[in-house]
């Protein structure tokens, strides 16, 4: 992650980690970071996880939050 984005300070906190606010390096934009452990998640967690990340891969609309980086 390092290098590709710059960590700065923390935006929000959830269960299972944080969410940073981030210089893209490469493109000097702002972008949330959510930055999320699987030691302190069960099996049903990560597979939550696993959801939300495959609806962003596929949602491209205005009003919902894009998916850049894995």
């Amino acid at each position: 992650m390092g290098d590709y984005y710059e960590l700065r300070e923390v935006i929000g906190k959830g269960k299972f980690g944080l969410v940073k606010l981030a210089l893209h390096k490469k493109t000097q934009k702002l972008v949330a970071v959510k930055i999320m452990r699987k030691k302190d998640m069960n099996a049903q967690d990560i597979e939550l996880a696993r959801r939300e990340i495959e609806i962003l891969k596929i949602w491209q609309h205005p009003n919902i939050i894009q998916l850049l980086n894995i």
